[in-house]
């Protein structure tokens, strides 16, 4: 019997910079090659990583909220296209994930 999942979702900058770290390693396809999380998938990874942007939205300002879900668009669009990583696209999607990463880290260390 599987165990229900329950989603992760970030909760904070440092959450988010982690997430997207492993964003990196599981893309494009983010299925759990251990099968420990049968239910993990793209969807469930976008999922968790918009409503954790969602959750710090205030913190982040809404211009740079709303560019992050533009790239979180973006990123998710190439992964698609790209499952087999066969086109480059994937590379292009983890391209978005470090100036994700870079725009979560300059946000932290105004704050």
């Amino acid at each position: 019997m599987l165990r229900p999942y329950k989603p992760f979702i970030p909760k904070g900058i440092s959450e988010i910079i982690d997430y997207l770290g492993m964003m990196v390693l599981e893309s494009p396809t983010f299925v759990d090659k251990t099968g420990y999380f049968p239910h993990r998938n793209l969807e469930v990874a976008f999922y968790e990583l918009n409503e954790g942007l969602g959750l710090i939205r205030k913190t982040l300002g809404e211009e740079r909220y709303l560019k992050l879900m533009e790239m979180s668009d973006r990123m998710r669009a190439l992964f698609e296209a790209d499952p087999e990583q066969k086109t480059g696209d994937t590379l292009k999607g983890c391209e978005i994930i470090h100036e994700m990463e870079d725009l979560l880290i300059q946000k932290a260390r105004k704050s």
